[in-house]
Protein backbone atom coordinates (compact mmCIF):
# COMPACT_ATOMS: atom_id res chain seq x y z
CA UNK A 1 0.00 0.00 0.00
CA UNK A 2 1.60 3.50 -0.98
CA UNK A 3 1.20 6.30 1.20
CA UNK A 4 -1.84 7.81 -0.66
CA UNK A 5 -3.40 4.58 -0.53
CA UNK A 6 -3.18 4.59 3.55
CA UNK A 7 -6.48 4.34 4.97
CA UNK A 8 -6.98 7.05 7.87
CA UNK A 9 -6.25 6.04 11.32
CA UNK A 10 -8.82 6.24 13.72
CA UNK A 11 -6.06 8.47 16.63
CA UNK A 12 -5.79 5.18 19.25
CA UNK A 13 -2.87 4.43 18.00
CA UNK A 14 -3.90 0.60 16.00
CA UNK A 15 -6.34 0.07 13.64
CA UNK A 16 -7.14 1.75 10.38
CA UNK A 17 -10.30 3.98 10.60
CA UNK A 18 -13.60 2.31 8.77
CA UNK A 19 -15.14 4.01 6.26
CA UNK A 20 -18.20 5.27 6.42
CA UNK A 21 -20.98 3.31 3.73
CA UNK A 22 -22.22 5.65 1.66
CA UNK A 23 -26.17 6.48 2.09
CA UNK A 24 -28.50 5.47 -0.24
CA UNK A 25 -29.74 8.44 -2.05
CA UNK A 26 -33.45 6.90 -1.75
CA UNK A 27 -33.24 6.94 2.27
CA UNK A 28 -31.74 10.92 2.36
CA UNK A 29 -35.10 12.80 3.35
CA UNK A 30 -36.83 14.67 -0.15
CA UNK A 31 -35.94 16.66 -1.37
CA UNK A 32 -32.50 17.95 0.33
CA UNK A 33 -30.33 15.23 -1.50
CA UNK A 34 -28.17 15.56 1.38
CA UNK A 35 -27.14 18.94 0.54
CA UNK A 36 -27.49 22.68 1.67
CA UNK A 37 -31.82 22.82 2.57
CA UNK A 38 -31.56 26.05 1.26
CA UNK A 39 -29.52 26.03 -1.57
CA UNK A 40 -33.21 25.66 -3.95
CA UNK A 41 -34.05 28.53 -2.94
CA UNK A 42 -31.26 30.65 -4.28
CA UNK A 43 -33.04 32.47 -7.10
CA UNK A 44 -36.35 32.59 -4.86
CA UNK A 45 -37.65 29.44 -7.05
CA UNK A 46 -39.67 26.63 -5.53
CA UNK A 47 -37.48 22.79 -5.87
CA UNK A 48 -39.99 21.68 -8.16
CA UNK A 49 -42.96 23.22 -11.00
CA UNK A 50 -46.10 22.85 -10.59
CA UNK A 51 -47.11 20.03 -12.03
CA UNK A 52 -44.33 18.31 -9.98
CA UNK A 53 -45.94 19.46 -6.71
CA UNK A 54 -49.26 18.06 -7.63
CA UNK A 55 -47.53 14.81 -8.32
CA UNK A 56 -46.13 14.89 -4.71
CA UNK A 57 -49.80 14.95 -3.33
CA UNK A 58 -50.51 11.41 -2.77
CA UNK A 59 -52.68 11.21 -0.20
CA UNK A 60 -56.46 12.94 0.74
CA UNK A 61 -56.75 14.31 2.39
CA UNK A 62 -53.57 16.25 1.46
CA UNK A 63 -51.54 16.93 5.13
CA UNK A 64 -49.80 20.51 4.59
CA UNK A 65 -47.83 20.91 7.09
CA UNK A 66 -45.70 17.94 5.87
CA UNK A 67 -46.39 19.86 2.07
CA UNK A 68 -45.21 22.81 3.58
CA UNK A 69 -41.56 21.24 5.67
CA UNK A 70 -40.92 19.46 2.42
CA UNK A 71 -40.86 22.76 0.85
CA UNK A 72 -38.87 24.74 3.18
CA UNK A 73 -42.02 27.01 4.19
CA UNK A 74 -41.95 27.30 7.76
CA UNK A 75 -45.91 28.33 8.65
CA UNK A 76 -46.67 30.45 11.09
CA UNK A 77 -50.38 30.76 12.68
CA UNK A 78 -51.00 33.78 14.58
CA UNK A 79 -53.78 36.34 14.98
CA UNK A 80 -54.19 39.36 12.07
CA UNK A 81 -57.57 41.09 10.93
CA UNK A 82 -59.83 39.47 10.02
CA UNK A 83 -59.87 40.99 6.37
CA UNK A 84 -56.14 39.67 6.39
CA UNK A 85 -55.70 36.23 5.09
CA UNK A 86 -51.86 35.16 4.69
CA UNK A 87 -48.66 37.39 5.20
CA UNK A 88 -45.77 35.76 2.69
CA UNK A 89 -42.15 36.74 3.18
CA UNK A 90 -38.63 35.82 2.37
CA UNK A 91 -35.85 35.31 5.21
CA UNK A 92 -33.19 35.98 3.40
CA UNK A 93 -28.92 34.51 4.30
CA UNK A 94 -27.05 36.66 2.46
CA UNK A 95 -23.86 34.91 3.63
CA UNK A 96 -24.87 32.17 1.47
CA UNK A 97 -26.79 34.21 -1.13
CA UNK A 98 -29.79 31.83 -0.14
CA UNK A 99 -33.47 32.42 0.78
CA UNK A 100 -36.24 30.72 1.92
CA UNK A 101 -39.87 31.94 2.90
CA UNK A 102 -42.28 32.54 5.83
CA UNK A 103 -45.69 32.16 5.66
CA UNK A 104 -48.27 33.49 8.39
CA UNK A 105 -51.46 32.58 8.46
CA UNK A 106 -54.75 33.92 10.08
CA UNK A 107 -54.93 32.11 13.40
CA UNK A 108 -58.57 33.30 13.92
CA UNK A 109 -60.13 32.01 10.65
CA UNK A 110 -61.83 28.50 10.59
CA UNK A 111 -59.84 25.59 9.12
CA UNK A 112 -61.02 24.85 5.55
CA UNK A 113 -59.95 28.66 5.13
CA UNK A 114 -56.50 28.60 6.52
CA UNK A 115 -55.89 25.31 4.38
CA UNK A 116 -56.90 27.40 1.12
CA UNK A 117 -54.36 30.37 2.56
CA UNK A 118 -51.48 27.74 2.79
CA UNK A 119 -52.35 26.04 -0.78
CA UNK A 120 -53.01 29.36 -2.23
CA UNK A 121 -49.23 30.88 -0.69
CA UNK A 122 -47.80 27.18 -2.58
CA UNK A 123 -49.25 28.42 -5.61
CA UNK A 124 -48.09 32.06 -5.76
CA UNK A 125 -44.18 30.27 -4.87
CA UNK A 126 -44.59 27.67 -7.87
CA UNK A 127 -45.54 29.85 -10.32
CA UNK A 128 -44.19 33.43 -9.80
CA UNK A 129 -42.04 33.68 -7.08
CA UNK A 130 -39.46 36.74 -8.51
CA UNK A 131 -42.90 38.69 -8.51
CA UNK A 132 -43.20 38.64 -4.60
CA UNK A 133 -39.96 40.81 -3.93
CA UNK A 134 -39.97 41.42 0.12
CA UNK A 135 -43.32 39.79 0.53
CA UNK A 136 -47.17 39.71 -0.27
CA UNK A 137 -50.35 40.01 1.95
CA UNK A 138 -53.86 38.73 0.49
CA UNK A 139 -57.35 40.00 1.73
CA UNK A 140 -60.50 37.45 2.27
CA UNK A 141 -60.94 37.74 -1.64
CA UNK A 142 -57.27 36.53 -2.13
CA UNK A 143 -56.13 39.88 -3.64
CA UNK A 144 -52.56 41.55 -2.96
CA UNK A 145 -53.22 45.32 -2.16
CA UNK A 146 -51.54 47.97 -4.41
CA UNK A 147 -51.13 50.24 -1.77
CA UNK A 148 -50.06 50.29 2.06
CA UNK A 149 -47.47 48.84 4.25
CA UNK A 150 -47.48 45.49 2.75
CA UNK A 151 -48.55 46.23 -1.28
CA UNK A 152 -47.22 44.55 -4.02
CA UNK A 153 -48.05 46.46 -7.55
CA UNK A 154 -46.62 43.52 -9.14
CA UNK A 155 -49.19 40.72 -7.98
CA UNK A 156 -52.13 41.46 -9.89
CA UNK A 157 -55.76 39.04 -10.63
CA UNK A 158 -54.21 36.91 -13.06
CA UNK A 159 -51.31 36.03 -10.60
CA UNK A 160 -53.94 35.46 -8.07
CA UNK A 161 -55.94 33.41 -10.34
CA UNK A 162 -53.23 31.01 -11.13
CA UNK A 163 -52.37 31.01 -7.09
CA UNK A 164 -56.03 30.04 -6.72
CA UNK A 165 -55.79 26.91 -9.86
CA UNK A 166 -52.79 25.61 -8.01
CA UNK A 167 -54.29 25.64 -4.32
CA UNK A 168 -57.39 23.94 -5.86
CA UNK A 169 -55.23 20.94 -7.55
CA UNK A 170 -53.57 20.49 -4.24
CA UNK A 171 -56.40 20.29 -1.73
CA UNK A 172 -58.15 18.60 -4.39
CA UNK A 173 -56.50 16.74 -6.88
CA UNK A 174 -58.65 15.36 -9.81
CA UNK A 175 -58.38 11.45 -9.28
CA UNK A 176 -58.69 11.43 -5.70
CA UNK A 177 -61.91 13.33 -6.07
CA UNK A 178 -63.42 11.13 -8.97
CA UNK A 179 -62.30 8.23 -6.89
CA UNK A 180 -64.14 9.35 -3.04
CA UNK A 181 -67.20 10.95 -5.45
CA UNK A 182 -69.05 7.60 -5.27
CA UNK A 183 -68.12 6.97 -1.80
CA UNK A 184 -70.17 9.82 0.35
CA UNK A 185 -73.87 10.40 -0.25
CA UNK A 186 -73.78 13.76 0.63
CA UNK A 187 -71.85 17.09 -0.05
CA UNK A 188 -70.93 18.03 3.10
CA UNK A 189 -69.53 14.10 3.85
CA UNK A 190 -67.05 14.88 1.00
CA UNK A 191 -66.10 18.33 1.78
CA UNK A 192 -65.49 16.61 4.94
CA UNK A 193 -63.03 14.43 3.86
CA UNK A 194 -60.98 16.97 1.39
CA UNK A 195 -61.47 19.54 4.62
CA UNK A 196 -62.67 21.94 2.17
CA UNK A 197 -65.89 24.38 2.05
CA UNK A 198 -68.64 23.13 0.44
CA UNK A 199 -68.81 25.67 -1.59
CA UNK A 200 -65.46 25.07 -2.75
CA UNK A 201 -66.36 21.29 -2.87
CA UNK A 202 -69.20 22.32 -5.23
CA UNK A 203 -67.16 24.30 -7.47
CA UNK A 204 -64.58 21.24 -8.18
CA UNK A 205 -67.10 18.77 -8.86
CA UNK A 206 -68.44 21.07 -11.68
CA UNK A 207 -65.35 22.35 -12.80
CA UNK A 208 -64.93 18.33 -13.16
CA UNK A 209 -68.51 17.60 -14.73
CA UNK A 210 -69.26 15.60 -11.75
CA UNK A 211 -72.87 15.11 -10.24
CA UNK A 212 -72.88 17.54 -7.06
CA UNK A 213 -74.75 15.26 -4.32
CA UNK A 214 -76.87 16.82 -2.12
CA UNK A 215 -75.99 18.93 1.15
CA UNK A 216 -76.97 16.87 4.45
CA UNK A 217 -79.22 19.48 5.43
CA UNK A 218 -81.47 19.37 2.48
CA UNK A 219 -81.35 15.54 3.21
CA UNK A 220 -82.56 16.25 7.07
CA UNK A 221 -85.41 18.43 5.62
CA UNK A 222 -86.72 16.22 3.00
CA UNK A 223 -87.21 13.66 5.80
Amino acid sequence: MTPRQRAPWDGRGGQPARRAAPIPRSVIPYPSRGRSRYRRFKDGALPMQPLMILQRVSQDPVDLDLLAAALDIDLIPEPMPDNLCLVLQPIRFPRFDELRWTLKINADHPETRRRFSIAHAIGHLAHHPKLIGEGLCDDLEYRCPTDGPRANAAIDRHHETEANRIAVGILMPCKAVQHRHAQFADLDQLAGHFRVSPAAMRIRLEALSLPVPPMHSLLAGAR
